[in-house]
């Protein structure tokens, strides 16, 4: 009874509120706690940890963009280990939505059209991309027959297998689309066509974008193949390079050279000029290419006193050569020397045929389009360079129809350089 009356002790009421406060809240934390650590524990247990994509807002959000990063990583490795030519990237993000739960799954995924020679086969390409893969955890998926924008192709699937939220997952990173491009040895400046079935075949370089915005998108439409040409640190330079890759297309340098006038002077610093040593212009070009994504190649913007001196060429080339990049001599002058002094760097070349635009008349350049076609029938092949101009996309547009009714079929560059 005593015990019982202490206890109605409105002071001793007091301190037993207080101590079953505590208990309710002490109970409430380890409950939070034990539920954190379950989902916890399955996070793990169904596969590896994957980020949350803080933009989604979802807490099932996965997201494995730097998973396939690397993935794309070992993979340009064992391409360049190869020496094939890399035609066109083409890369996209992706996203789908989890199964069974809310929130988004989040990778990106790329195709690549690859050139291999005669002396590398798609079965080799294979056997180097999976041992690259390994150390990253990927795989080669499925290798088969294929089409890609009309090339008959072997295609193979690389990527990786998970499990997520107890279910498998398969994502493909890459795809790469290989296409033979064997061509029977011919004497130097000899052209021949890479397929019987067409008269002849024009690779079409379209120069100086990276200027103006407003040139991108059209001639980003143009769905045959042609190599968009950038001047690097230009306001619109990696918007044009990005988009031309995004929409198939080849991308490639567009590297100002020193004039014969001279080197305006807002120019100097991104211009290769007679007389910088081989430093100066190895850390131009390091800027230049890092400067504009999917650069496979590079020609000369102007660059009529630069490439007719070999000093200059030969620092160029000992960089692309390094990089392994391809150089198409723009043929600024006639005494040039750059495909001459490529060739003897082991760099691979070609060199501007006709300039298509040199008037800014619609007339003009469906002309200059016809004497194209003509002298890729004649020769097999032909290469010739235009400008991103509201005239020469408006003469392509009418033009592309009429020479591939003749038997003109349109190139990448890097298809004819040798």
């Amino acid at each position: 009874m005593s015990k019982s009356r202490k206890g109605d002790n409105p002071k001793n009421r007091n301190n037993t509120g207080i101590s079953g406060g505590a208990g309710v809240i002490l109970l409430a934390l380890l409950i939070i706690l034990s539920g954190a650590a379950y989902f916890a524990f399955q996070e793990l247990t169904s596969g590896p940890a994957v980020k949350p994509n803080s933009a989604a807002g979802s807490k099932n959000d996965a997201d494995y963009n730097e998973r396939c990063d690397a993935l794309h990583a070992a993979v340009d490795g064992a391409l360049t280990r190869q020496n094939v030519i890399v035609s066109d990237v083409h890369q996209e993000t992706k996203e789908a939505a989890r199964q069974n739960t809310d929130g988004k799954i989040r990778w990106n995924a790329r195709n690549l059209l690859i050139e291999a020679s005669e002396s590398v086969s798609a079965e080799a390409i294979r056997r180097s991309v999976e041992t690259a893969l390994k150390p990253a955890g990927g795989l080669v998926l499925k290798m088969e027959p294929d089409q890609y924008h009309g090339y008959s192709v072997t295609r193979i699937d690389i990527g990786f297998q998970d499990r997520l939220g107890g279910g498998p997952l398969t994502i493909i990173s890459d795809r790469l689309y290989i296409v033979a491009t064997a061509k029977k040895p011919v004497a130097p400046g000899v052209r021949s066509k890479t397929n019987s079935a067409h008269k002849g075949e024009i690779a079409l370089i379209i120069d100086d974008f990276g200027y103006r915005q407003d040139m991108i998108t059209g001639f980003a439409a143009i769905r045959q193949p042609f190599t968009f040409a950038v001047i690097p640190f230009k306001p619109f330079s990696r918007d044009a390079a990005a988009k031309g890759l995004a929409s198939g297309h080849q991308v490639i340098l567009h590297l100002p050279m020193e004039p014969m006038s001279g080197v305006d002077a807002a120019e100097t610093a991104i211009t290769v000029r007679v007389g910088m040593n081989a430093e100066q212009i190895r850390e131009l070009l390091e800027k230049a290419t890092a400067s504009l994504p999917g650069v496979t190649g590079v020609n000369n913007h102007q660059g009529s006193k630069a490439t007719a001196d070999r000093n200059t060429m030969e620092a160029v080339m000992k960089v692309l050569r390094q990089k392994g990049l391809f150089f198409v001599d723009s043929r600024t002058n006639g005494r040039s020397v750059a495909m001459d002094t490529a060739r003897r760097q082991n760099v691979k070349t070609t060199e501007n045929d006709l300039f298509i635009d040199g008037m800014a008349d619609v007339a003009y350049v469906k002309k200059q389009l016809r004497a194209a076609g003509e002298m890729a029938i004649k020769a097999g092949s032909v290469t010739v360079i235009g400008h991103a101009r509201p005239t020469t996309l408006a003469a392509l547009r009418e033009m592309i129809p009429e020479l591939e009714a003749r038997g003109i079929r349109f190139v990448f560059v890097s298809q004819l350089v040798r």
